[in-house]
């Protein structure tokens, strides 16, 4: 549905990522914000998740195995940091470490990692957690 206004799409946090540069981040949060309108999702994490899950059906269908490192890695930055906000309350600040983590070892420990991050964090005052 066209309604002739601009479609804004969030340029913060876009230097540690899976993705070759924030502006090709950028062009995947597009794309994926884009995709919420189109399927007729909500930003719900239930919806994040469905999302998440057409965006791997998307991948598959051209040619990207479940144990590809690029569906690994999408894997991880769609469902995963998901999960990390429904866990944690927010996105990893560090988004490609966690994919690494998580595509090499489990979205759980990319999690766990994180938390551990933040509990050092607050023992000597650094707070490095992404927004929701």
């Amino acid at each position: 549905m066209a309604t002739g206004l601009a479609f804004r799409v969030s340029a913060s946090r876009c230097e540690r990522t899976i993705f070759t540069s924030s502006e090709a981040n950028q062009a995947m949060r597009f794309w994926h914000d884009l995709s919420h309108v189109r399927f007729g999702l909500t930003f719900s994490s239930d919806d994040e998740m469905e999302l998440g899950i057409l965006h791997l059906e998307m991948l598959r269908s051209e040619g990207f195995e479940p144990n590809s490192w690029e569906f690994r890695l999408l894997h991880a930055d769609t469902l995963g940091q998901t999960l990390c906000r429904v866990e944690l309350g927010h996105f990893p600040a560090d988004q490609r470490r966690f994919a690494t983590t998580a595509a090499f070892h489990s979205i759980d420990a990319a999690i766990k990692e994180v938390a551990s991050e933040e509990a050092g964090a607050r023992i000597t005052g650094q707070h490095g957690g992404a927004a929701a």
